[in-house]
């Protein structure tokens, strides 16, 4: 996994946006490309690459913690504090249409074939991702019988017999 940020210039100001890789496939990654224009997250973003690690959790759809590592940021992690500077220089405020275009511009260092008018490939960092082993949770349901569901299906008030 990488983790690319970069920074737009705006009439707003500077906009925070970052994209993340996931080599699921060699030919065509898994992209997320997200906004931090939020000042509590600009400064969390900051703090977790000054100690360079955080742990990194997976939930299901339930929203039950599967999974967790440590990732840990790549050598990379100091060229993006630089990027960023100090959080007060950065555009904090509503997603507005000038950090919707910081999306599309940062997206747009990735399609290098494709040149559309009126969007830039802005600079960005990369920074590789390591994760340790992962520690996987174990889910059981209960149903409200009392009867013990290993693989975590929670079977509300409902008791199936043959």
């Amino acid at each position: 996994m990488v983790v690319h940020f970069g920074i737009d210039e705006t009439p707003d100001g500077r906009v925070l946006v970052s994209c993340l890789q996931v080599f699921d496939e060699d030919e065509s990654p898994t992209m997320v490309a997200n906004p931090h224009n939020d000042r509590v997250e600009q400064d969390a973003l900051l703090e977790i690459l000054e100690r360079g690690c955080a742990p990194l959790f997976l939930f299901d759809e339930l929203n039950r913690n599967l999974a967790w590592a440590n990732c840990e940021f790549g050598v990379r992690a100091q060229d993006v504090r630089e990027l960023i500077g100090c959080s007060r220089n950065l555009y904090a405020g509503a997603f507005n249409q000038n950090v919707s275009k910081a999306l599309v511009n940062i997206e747009e260092v990735f399609r290098p074939a494709v040149q559309v008018e009126g969007v830039i490939r802005i600079p960005v960092v990369p920074v590789r991702l390591a994760l340790s082993d992962f520690h996987f949770a174990e889910l059981v349901g209960v149903s409200l019988e009392g009867d013990i569901h290993p693989h975590g299906s929670l079977i509300l008030g409902a008791v199936f017999k043959n």
